[in-house]
């Protein structure tokens, strides 16, 4: 059971990955602040915990919930970044 919790992560994350990667997240959410974002993703991650425990799938919903905010601070990040690294903004 926990090898087919482990596939199905994976596949989730590179499905997180792609969706970050080819833009496919609303742009109200890739444009907010840094501080917002974070904000908001301790906010979905607290809120799947409330779910999970009362569905009973409080582990895989509060993972499957962190690898998708995790994937996009990091992909706004790395298009910040990018950005320096062009001398655009800092």
């Amino acid at each position: 059971m926990q090898l087919i919790y482990f596939i199905g992560f994976v596949v989730y994350f590179i499905g997180c990955q792609y969706l970050v990667e080819k833009e496919k997240i609303p742009k109200e959410i890739m444009d907010c602040s840094a501080l917002k974002l974070i904000l908001g993703g301790i906010l979905v991650i607290v809120l799947s915990m409330v779910m999970g425990v009362l569905l009973s799938i409080a582990v895989p919903l509060v993972v499957a919930m962190t690898m998708l905010v995790a994937s996009i601070i990091a992909g706004k990040y790395r298009k910040v970044f990018n950005e320096m690294e062009r001398g655009g903004k800092i």
